[in-house]
C-alpha cells in the first residue's frame, strides 16, 4: 500500500510545493523499494552515485500496543475491523506531517513510522525544529483520539535514506530509545537532541518565553517528551474542549480495559496523569468535568 502526491503550502512570500511519498514496506526496519510507477523525490543526495550522510532529524515513532492488537484481532477474527480503523486513522492524522515548508523522507511499516529530514544547512535549524514539533503534536494528538497512543524517539545526526536504504546511527538510537526507554506513550529525545534543545532555550533573553516550552515537559525520570495536547489550541487562543474531552473518555476507555493486565495499566495511568497535568496548567480555570478522577495519585511533570 502507498500513497503518492504533492502538498503546496504558502508562507509568507514563500509559494513552496513539497513531494512526499508514503511507502509501507516488509521486514521490520528493512525499507521496501518503490516500484516503478512510483517517483523517487528523495531529500538525500547521492555524490558520484554513492549515497551521502547529511546532518538530519530522525523520528522514530510507534503505536503502543499495537501487535498485541494484531494478535489479539487474529484470534477473534477481528482482524480486517481494525485494520480499517487504523487506516481511517492514520488518513485522518498523516496530512498534519505533511502541511508546511518542511519535506519530509518516509518510511511506514504497518504501525511504525521512520520519519528524517536534513537539517536547514544554510538556516537555522530552530526554524526546521518548529516546523517539525507543530505537526509533530497534531499528528500524535489525532492518533491518540482515534484511540492509538504513540510512543517514540527523536534523534539528530549523520543519515541517509531513500527508496531501497534507510542507514545511519540516528534510526539505532531512536528505535532503542523507543523500545527501551520511552515506556509510556510519549516521544523522548536522544541526548544530542537535548543538547540541541538546549542551545535552542539559550537563544532566548531572560523574561522571554522559547516557543518550544509550550512543545515540551520534563518527565520525573528527566526525559523531555513532547507535549501533544498544546494541539487543542488550534485558534491559537481558545482550546478545544471536545478535543479534550475525547482525550479523556480515550485514556478512561482504556484504564477500563487493562486495569487487571499490571504490564499494560500503568502506560495509560501516566497519560491520565499527563491529561490531569495538562488541565492544570494550560488551561486557565479548566472545568473539573474534564479532568480524570480515581487516579490516587499525581506525577509531577515540569515545565523546561
Amino acid at each position: 500500500m502507498f500513497a503518492q502526491g504533492k502538498y503546496k503550502y504558502c508562507f509568507g512570500k514563500l509559494n513552496i510545493r513539497c513531494q512526499f511519498n508514503f511507502v509501507v514496506f516488509g521486514g521490520g526496519l528493512c525499507a521496501m523499494p518503490l516500484y516503478a510507477n512510483v517517483v523517487s523525490m528523495s531529500l538525500y543526495k547521492k555524490t558520484s552515485g554513492n549515497p551521502k550522510l547529511e546532518n538530519s532529524f530522525f523520528l522514530f515513532l510507534d503505536v503502543l500496543g499495537f501487535s498485541a492488537e494484531i494478535i489479539y484481532n487474529h484470534k477473534t477474527g477481528d482482524s480486517q475491523s481494525n485494520l480499517t480503523k487504523f487506516n481511517q486513522a492514520f488518513n485522518m492524522a498523516s496530512p498534519h506531517l505533511t502541511k508546511g515548508p518542511k519535506t519530509w523522507d518516509y518510511k511506514i511499516f504497518t504501525d511504525n513510522i521512520a520519519l528524517a529530514t536534513p537539517i536547514n544547512k544554510f538556516g537555522d535549524d530552530e526554524n526546521d525544529f518548529g516546523f517539525i514539533i507543530v505537526s509533530l503534536i497534531e499528528y500524535q494528538l489525532e492518533m491518540v483520539l482515534a484511540d492509538f497512543f504513540i510512543r517514540g524517539a527523536w534523534s539528530v545526526g549523520q543519515f541517509y535514506m531513500d527508496n531501497l536504504i534507510v542507514y545511519g546511527y540516528p534510526l539505532i538510537e531512536a528505535y532503542r530509545l523507543e523500545s527501551q526507554k520511552a515506556i509510556n506513550p510519549r516521544i523522548i529525545f536522544s541526548e544530542d537532541m537535548k543538547s540541541t534543545i538546549k542551545r535552542y532555550l539559550s537563544y532566548y533573553a531572560k523574561g522571554f518565553s522559547a516557543p518550544l516550552r509550550a512543545h515540551l515537559l520534563k518527565d520525573i525520570d528527566g526525559e523531555l517528551f513532547v507535549n501533544y495536547l498544546f494541539a487543542i489550541y488550534r485558534d491559537n487562543e481558545n482550546p478545544d474542549y471536545s478535543a479534550l474531552l475525547k482525550h479523556k473518555n480515550v485514556i478512561e476507555a482504556r484504564l477500563n480495559k487493562h486495569k487487571a493486565n499490571p504490564k499494560v495499566f500503568p502506560k495509560y495511568v501516566w497519560s491520565a496523569e499527563y491529561h490531569n497535568f495538562f488541565c492544570q496548567k494550560f488551561i486557565t480555570k479548566c472545568p473539573v468535568q474534564y479532568f480524570i478522577h480515581g487516579l490516587g495519585s499525581s506525577r509531577n511533570f515540569s515545565f523546561i
